[in-house]
């Protein structure tokens, strides 16, 4: 069985993207280099040379979660207390 990696923001730093994303733009490594570095696949490696090269300064792999995702809506909720109480 195929072995779960770390998640991508916890094992890598944006620093180490850029770093190597810009090593590549410069042609000091092959895309495949990088990729191999990054541990990543094709799709995201230009996923992220796209937004590198859209916005440097703004590039990072940290994100906020947009809704909780420990959360059930209100009316599930309702719903869930109503029938406990019967």
């Amino acid at each position: 069985m195929k072995e779960q990696k770390e998640q991508i923001h916890k094992r890598l730093t944006t620093e180490k993207v850029k770093s190597v994303l810009t090593m590549y733009l410069t042609g000091t490594i092959s895309g495949n280099k990088a990729r191999e570095i990054l541990d990543i696949k094709k799709t995201q490696f230009f996923d992220w040379l796209k937004k590198l090269k859209n916005d440097p300064a703004s590039f990072s792999l940290d994100y906020e979660r947009k809704m909780p995702t420990n959360r059930i809506d209100s009316l599930k909720e309702e719903m869930v207390i109503k029938e406990l109480e019967l």
